[in-house]
Protein backbone atom coordinates (compact mmCIF):
# COMPACT_ATOMS: atom_id res chain seq x y z
CA UNK A 1 0.00 0.00 0.00
CA UNK A 2 1.12 3.48 -1.31
CA UNK A 3 1.44 6.54 1.19
CA UNK A 4 -0.83 9.30 0.59
CA UNK A 5 0.14 12.92 1.02
CA UNK A 6 -1.58 15.92 1.66
CA UNK A 7 -0.58 19.33 -0.11
CA UNK A 8 -1.86 22.39 1.23
CA UNK A 9 -1.48 25.82 -0.48
CA UNK A 10 -2.62 28.64 1.07
CA UNK A 11 -2.58 32.44 1.13
CA UNK A 12 -4.02 35.56 2.22
CA UNK A 13 -6.99 37.22 0.57
CA UNK A 14 -6.38 41.12 -0.85
CA UNK A 15 -2.61 40.95 0.84
CA UNK A 16 -1.71 44.12 -1.43
CA UNK A 17 -4.64 45.92 1.25
CA UNK A 18 -2.91 45.45 4.67
CA UNK A 19 -1.91 48.30 5.94
CA UNK A 20 1.89 46.52 7.13
CA UNK A 21 2.76 44.23 4.82
CA UNK A 22 6.31 44.15 7.00
CA UNK A 23 3.82 42.85 10.02
CA UNK A 24 2.06 40.65 8.36
CA UNK A 25 5.45 39.04 7.13
CA UNK A 26 6.30 38.88 11.02
CA UNK A 27 2.84 37.47 11.72
CA UNK A 28 2.95 34.94 9.15
CA UNK A 29 6.35 33.40 10.01
CA UNK A 30 5.34 33.41 13.70
CA UNK A 31 2.28 31.80 12.56
CA UNK A 32 4.00 29.10 10.63
CA UNK A 33 6.54 28.30 13.47
CA UNK A 34 3.52 27.89 15.66
CA UNK A 35 1.99 25.18 13.11
CA UNK A 36 4.79 23.34 12.60
CA UNK A 37 5.87 23.00 15.92
CA UNK A 38 2.41 21.59 16.71
CA UNK A 39 1.85 19.22 13.71
CA UNK A 40 5.78 18.08 13.18
CA UNK A 41 5.07 14.85 13.73
CA UNK A 42 2.80 14.48 9.93
CA UNK A 43 4.57 17.34 8.29
CA UNK A 44 7.13 15.69 5.28
CA UNK A 45 8.94 18.79 5.08
CA UNK A 46 9.42 22.60 6.52
CA UNK A 47 6.38 24.69 5.62
CA UNK A 48 7.60 26.71 2.78
CA UNK A 49 6.66 30.51 1.60
CA UNK A 50 6.25 30.27 -2.20
CA UNK A 51 5.63 34.10 -2.06
CA UNK A 52 5.76 36.58 0.01
CA UNK A 53 1.83 36.15 1.29
CA UNK A 54 1.45 31.96 0.51
CA UNK A 55 2.95 29.12 1.63
CA UNK A 56 2.64 25.72 1.51
CA UNK A 57 3.35 22.74 3.55
CA UNK A 58 3.24 18.69 2.92
CA UNK A 59 1.66 16.40 5.62
CA UNK A 60 1.46 12.38 5.53
CA UNK A 61 -2.01 12.72 7.24
CA UNK A 62 -4.36 13.95 4.44
CA UNK A 63 -6.72 13.59 7.00
CA UNK A 64 -5.42 16.27 8.45
CA UNK A 65 -5.48 18.86 5.98
CA UNK A 66 -8.29 21.04 6.61
CA UNK A 67 -7.37 20.92 10.83
CA UNK A 68 -3.77 22.82 9.08
CA UNK A 69 -6.24 25.34 7.50
CA UNK A 70 -8.43 25.82 10.22
CA UNK A 71 -4.90 27.08 12.29
CA UNK A 72 -3.95 29.14 9.67
CA UNK A 73 -7.77 30.80 9.53
CA UNK A 74 -7.49 31.19 13.43
CA UNK A 75 -4.39 33.00 13.42
CA UNK A 76 -5.31 35.04 10.51
CA UNK A 77 -8.76 36.34 11.92
CA UNK A 78 -6.91 37.90 14.82
CA UNK A 79 -5.76 40.62 12.51
CA UNK A 80 -8.96 40.64 10.75
CA UNK A 81 -7.64 38.41 7.71
CA UNK A 82 -9.12 35.86 6.04
CA UNK A 83 -7.16 32.99 3.92
CA UNK A 84 -7.95 30.68 0.96
CA UNK A 85 -6.30 27.39 0.69
CA UNK A 86 -6.03 24.45 -1.61
CA UNK A 87 -5.93 20.73 -0.74
CA UNK A 88 -4.43 18.44 -2.83
CA UNK A 89 -4.38 14.10 -1.91
CA UNK A 90 -1.64 11.83 -4.15
CA UNK A 91 1.51 9.70 -3.63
Amino acid sequence: MELLYGVVNMGVVESRKVKDPRQLQIDLDSYIAHVSKKYKDILVAPISVTLGDEWQLITSKPSECYNLVHEFQKLLWQNGLELYAGIGIGM
